[in-house]
């Protein structure tokens, strides 16, 4: 019989299966060891509905973890049957911490994963590479990424795009270089564009995002709306009078970039931020007739948009 702290008992039990269930995936190389780390549910289930009855209330918490418990196990089960290497990943995942929870702890499990999916046959797979790449990109271990670029029979643009969008974030001159050696062989599309000029924006080099826009043009590409949103943020996150201008005109020129995310992009650069080195006199009053234009300029795409006033965002200068 259980005791009345049972509900103690099960969140041991279902925290041993959330730790065992990884490290078995990632020490098997058969059904029959692949088979061992389906927790046993139906016990688990048990428990809980008892501890339930004995101490009347409900741990949803508890229970939200019971059901991935079942679900993985599903998982697992299907596996065996279709041998279908994208499910045992899918598991271990979900098993995986954020990797800003702890790095370090993280990126050893994705290497994990990595061996995992090596070992299965995943990485066969054109979207299977892919997604193993995608999985390293908040980490910025970008030679991880690179091995499995690297290891690609066929290099399809997924793949480019892909390792391009690791180095745009954390290397913004690896993306350049990388572009440059890349449409040497195949030509780029839109998406790729977006990419290189998402990393000189968060790279806060504006100069460089406009010159790869005018680059495009030359190769016969017209920027879509993304482009030229990206361009907006790249001019506006300088938080200068000279550059929030610009953004202001690429906004009033280009009309199908007028949206609210980038009208708040400018809006919110317009403001210092906390603790910053005050402003001279005349770089006040450059920034304030900028915000007063700005504000003039935009209140019609406001009206159209249905946006807030936006007074409430200058009330700091």
């Amino acid at each position: 019989m259980l005791s009345t702290g049972s509900y103690v008992e099960v969140e041991s039990m279902v925290a041993y299966y959330e730790d065992f269930i990884p490290r078995q995936l990632a020490r098997s190389n058969s059904v029959v060891e692949f088979s061992k780390a389906i927790p046993c549910y139906p016990f688990l289930l048990v428990l809980y509905r008892r501890a339930n009855t004995k101490t009347g209330w409900e741990d949803p918490f508890l229970k939200k973890k019971i059901d991935d418990l079942v679900l993985t196990s599903l998982h697992l089960i299907e596996w065996i049957i279709t041998r279908n290497p994208s499910l045992l990943v899918t598991i271990f995942l979900k098993f995986l911490p954020p990797v800003s929870a702890n790095m370090q702890t993280s990126i050893s499990q994705l290497r994990q994963v990595h061996a995992l999916a090596v070992r299965t046959g995943m990485t066969e797979d054109v979207e299977n590479l892919r997604i193993l790449m995608e999985l390293y990109l908040p980490s910025g271990e970008m030679r991880d990424a690179e091995k499995l670029f690297q290891s690609a029979e066929t290099k399809v643009k997924a793949l480019y795009n892909q390792l391009l969008t690791t180095y745009s974030r954390h290397d913004p001159w690896k993306t350049e270089r990388f572009f440059l050696e890349m449409i040497k062989t195949r030509r780029p599309n839109s998406d790729t564009y977006a990419i290189l000029l998402e990393g000189f924006s968060l790279a806060c080099e504006p100069n460089k995002v406009c010159e790869w826009v005018l680059y495009m043009r030359k190769q016969g590409i017209d920027p879509d709306p993304r482009h030229y949103q990206v361009v907006v943020d790249a001019l506006a996150r300088m938080r200068t009078p000279f550059y929030i201008k610009h953004a202001v005109d690429v906004l009033k020129f280009f009309t199908h970039a007028q949206n609210e995310a980038t009208i708040n992009s400018v809006l919110s650069r317009c403001v210092p931020y906390p603790g910053v080195k005050p402003l001279s006199a005349k770089d006040v009053l450059d920034l304030q007739e900028t915000l007063k234009q700005l504000q003039e300029n935009l209140k019609p795409v406001q009206d159209v948009l249905g946006l807030k006033d936006v007074s409430d965002l200058l009330k700091p200068l």
